[in-house]
Protein backbone atom coordinates (compact mmCIF):
# COMPACT_ATOMS: atom_id res chain seq x y z
CA UNK A 1 0.00 0.00 0.00
CA UNK A 2 1.95 3.36 -1.17
CA UNK A 3 0.68 7.38 0.16
CA UNK A 4 -1.68 7.42 -2.60
CA UNK A 5 -3.86 4.88 -1.10
CA UNK A 6 -3.32 5.57 2.28
CA UNK A 7 -4.86 9.35 1.55
CA UNK A 8 -7.97 7.77 -0.84
CA UNK A 9 -8.63 6.06 2.56
CA UNK A 10 -8.70 8.76 4.42
CA UNK A 11 -10.94 11.08 1.87
CA UNK A 12 -13.59 8.00 2.16
CA UNK A 13 -13.30 8.13 5.81
CA UNK A 14 -14.50 12.17 5.32
CA UNK A 15 -18.62 11.69 5.56
CA UNK A 16 -17.98 8.66 3.10
CA UNK A 17 -20.39 5.71 3.65
CA UNK A 18 -18.28 2.63 2.26
CA UNK A 19 -16.51 2.12 5.57
CA UNK A 20 -17.67 2.00 8.99
CA UNK A 21 -16.00 3.86 11.81
CA UNK A 22 -13.90 0.98 13.15
CA UNK A 23 -13.28 -0.53 9.86
CA UNK A 24 -11.82 2.92 8.72
CA UNK A 25 -9.61 3.09 11.79
CA UNK A 26 -8.24 -0.64 11.03
CA UNK A 27 -7.82 0.06 7.49
CA UNK A 28 -5.84 4.12 8.14
CA UNK A 29 -3.67 1.51 10.63
CA UNK A 30 -2.68 -0.95 7.90
CA UNK A 31 -1.88 2.15 5.31
CA UNK A 32 -0.18 3.57 7.99
CA UNK A 33 1.93 0.26 8.99
CA UNK A 34 2.37 -0.71 5.50
CA UNK A 35 4.02 2.60 4.52
CA UNK A 36 6.05 2.73 7.28
CA UNK A 37 7.55 -1.00 7.07
CA UNK A 38 8.72 -0.23 3.40
CA UNK A 39 10.66 2.87 4.65
CA UNK A 40 12.44 1.31 7.06
CA UNK A 41 13.14 -1.64 4.36
CA UNK A 42 14.15 1.06 2.05
CA UNK A 43 16.55 2.69 4.92
CA UNK A 44 18.06 -0.43 5.66
CA UNK A 45 18.76 -1.75 1.98
CA UNK A 46 20.60 2.25 1.45
CA UNK A 47 22.21 1.06 4.83
CA UNK A 48 23.58 -2.27 3.76
CA UNK A 49 24.82 -1.14 0.44
CA UNK A 50 26.79 1.40 1.51
CA UNK A 51 28.65 -0.61 4.23
CA UNK A 52 32.14 -2.16 3.87
CA UNK A 53 32.25 -6.00 2.79
CA UNK A 54 33.38 -7.83 6.34
CA UNK A 55 35.65 -9.86 4.15
CA UNK A 56 37.73 -6.65 3.18
CA UNK A 57 38.19 -5.79 6.49
CA UNK A 58 39.44 -8.57 7.74
CA UNK A 59 41.62 -9.20 4.79
CA UNK A 60 42.97 -6.14 5.62
CA UNK A 61 43.28 -6.35 9.25
CA UNK A 62 45.01 -9.92 9.05
CA UNK A 63 47.29 -9.41 5.84
CA UNK A 64 47.44 -5.68 5.59
CA UNK A 65 47.18 -6.24 1.64
CA UNK A 66 43.73 -4.78 0.26
CA UNK A 67 44.03 -3.41 -3.45
CA UNK A 68 40.95 -2.20 -4.72
CA UNK A 69 38.62 -3.41 -1.19
CA UNK A 70 35.39 -2.00 -0.42
CA UNK A 71 36.13 -0.35 3.35
CA UNK A 72 33.37 2.22 2.82
CA UNK A 73 32.39 3.68 6.57
CA UNK A 74 34.44 0.77 7.86
CA UNK A 75 36.00 2.03 11.62
CA UNK A 76 39.65 1.69 11.93
CA UNK A 77 40.45 3.92 14.60
CA UNK A 78 44.13 3.30 16.17
CA UNK A 79 44.54 0.42 13.64
CA UNK A 80 47.54 -0.53 12.97
CA UNK A 81 47.88 -0.36 8.75
CA UNK A 82 51.95 0.49 8.80
CA UNK A 83 53.21 -0.37 5.10
CA UNK A 84 49.65 -1.18 4.23
CA UNK A 85 48.46 -1.71 0.49
CA UNK A 86 45.53 0.21 0.00
CA UNK A 87 46.03 0.81 -3.56
CA UNK A 88 42.63 2.03 -4.99
CA UNK A 89 41.19 1.05 -2.27
CA UNK A 90 37.27 2.53 -1.44
CA UNK A 91 37.76 4.11 2.03
CA UNK A 92 34.98 6.35 1.49
CA UNK A 93 33.53 7.98 4.88
CA UNK A 94 36.00 5.51 6.75
CA UNK A 95 37.31 6.11 10.12
CA UNK A 96 41.08 6.14 10.45
CA UNK A 97 41.55 8.56 13.23
CA UNK A 98 44.74 7.80 15.29
CA UNK A 99 45.48 5.26 12.95
CA UNK A 100 48.90 4.46 12.20
CA UNK A 101 49.06 4.59 8.17
CA UNK A 102 52.81 5.22 7.69
CA UNK A 103 54.78 3.97 4.56
CA UNK A 104 51.08 3.03 3.54
CA UNK A 105 50.11 2.94 0.08
CA UNK A 106 47.23 5.01 -0.82
CA UNK A 107 47.48 5.72 -4.50
CA UNK A 108 44.09 6.58 -6.13
CA UNK A 109 42.48 5.21 -2.98
CA UNK A 110 39.27 7.43 -2.06
CA UNK A 111 38.99 8.66 1.28
CA UNK A 112 36.22 11.06 0.42
CA UNK A 113 34.60 12.63 3.57
CA UNK A 114 37.19 10.06 5.84
CA UNK A 115 37.79 10.80 9.35
CA UNK A 116 42.18 10.41 9.21
CA UNK A 117 42.48 13.33 12.10
CA UNK A 118 45.46 12.83 14.36
CA UNK A 119 46.53 9.66 12.13
CA UNK A 120 50.06 8.92 11.19
CA UNK A 121 50.54 9.30 7.37
CA UNK A 122 54.74 9.75 7.40
CA UNK A 123 55.87 8.63 4.24
CA UNK A 124 52.24 7.58 3.18
CA UNK A 125 52.02 7.54 -1.10
CA UNK A 126 48.68 10.00 -1.55
CA UNK A 127 49.58 10.43 -5.13
CA UNK A 128 46.02 10.65 -7.45
CA UNK A 129 43.67 10.14 -4.13
CA UNK A 130 40.50 11.67 -3.20
CA UNK A 131 40.67 13.90 0.24
CA UNK A 132 37.90 15.88 -0.49
CA UNK A 133 35.86 16.69 2.77
CA UNK A 134 38.42 14.22 4.59
CA UNK A 135 39.28 15.97 8.03
CA UNK A 136 43.31 15.17 8.61
CA UNK A 137 43.46 17.95 11.83
CA UNK A 138 46.25 16.88 13.80
CA UNK A 139 47.55 14.17 11.44
CA UNK A 140 50.89 13.79 10.76
CA UNK A 141 51.93 13.74 7.18
CA UNK A 142 55.32 14.21 7.06
CA UNK A 143 56.96 13.62 4.07
CA UNK A 144 53.70 12.38 2.56
CA UNK A 145 53.22 12.29 -1.60
CA UNK A 146 49.95 14.02 -2.08
CA UNK A 147 50.58 14.59 -5.73
CA UNK A 148 47.40 15.24 -7.96
CA UNK A 149 45.17 14.79 -4.79
CA UNK A 150 42.07 16.05 -4.71
CA UNK A 151 41.79 18.45 -1.60
CA UNK A 152 38.32 19.88 -1.90
CA UNK A 153 36.76 21.42 1.63
CA UNK A 154 40.08 19.36 2.94
CA UNK A 155 40.87 19.85 6.50
CA UNK A 156 44.61 19.94 7.24
CA UNK A 157 43.95 22.07 10.02
CA UNK A 158 47.19 21.68 12.68
CA UNK A 159 48.74 19.15 10.97
CA UNK A 160 52.45 18.09 10.16
CA UNK A 161 53.12 18.61 7.17
CA UNK A 162 56.79 18.76 6.45
CA UNK A 163 58.53 18.05 3.49
CA UNK A 164 55.08 16.91 1.86
CA UNK A 165 54.72 16.87 -1.82
CA UNK A 166 51.57 18.81 -3.10
CA UNK A 167 52.43 18.85 -7.25
CA UNK A 168 50.07 19.19 -8.84
CA UNK A 169 47.16 18.78 -5.97
CA UNK A 170 43.56 20.14 -6.75
CA UNK A 171 42.76 22.45 -3.43
CA UNK A 172 40.13 24.00 -3.54
CA UNK A 173 38.53 25.72 -0.19
CA UNK A 174 41.27 23.61 1.85
CA UNK A 175 42.24 24.59 5.90
CA UNK A 176 45.94 24.54 6.48
CA UNK A 177 45.59 26.46 9.37
CA UNK A 178 48.14 26.20 12.34
CA UNK A 179 49.62 23.52 10.13
CA UNK A 180 53.33 23.36 9.55
CA UNK A 181 54.45 23.99 5.59
CA UNK A 182 58.25 23.70 6.78
CA UNK A 183 60.11 22.26 3.42
CA UNK A 184 56.09 21.69 1.60
CA UNK A 185 56.92 20.86 -2.29
CA UNK A 186 54.37 22.30 -4.84
CA UNK A 187 51.80 24.43 -2.21
CA UNK A 188 52.39 28.17 -3.35
CA UNK A 189 52.24 29.59 -0.07
CA UNK A 190 50.27 32.46 -1.51
CA UNK A 191 47.59 30.08 -2.84
CA UNK A 192 47.52 28.59 0.81
CA UNK A 193 47.06 32.39 2.41
CA UNK A 194 43.56 32.90 0.04
CA UNK A 195 42.13 29.19 0.87
CA UNK A 196 42.50 30.03 4.68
Amino acid sequence: MNLTSLRLILKMGKGARPCAPTSFILLARIAIASVLTSTVVSIISINIATAANPQDVKKLLDTKQCMGCDLREADFKGANLRDANLLRANLRGANLSKADLSNANLYGADLNNANIRKANLTNTLLRFVDLSEASLAGANLQSANLTFAKLINTNFSRSNLIGANFTNAQLLNTDFTGTNLTQVRGLNLAQVQEIR
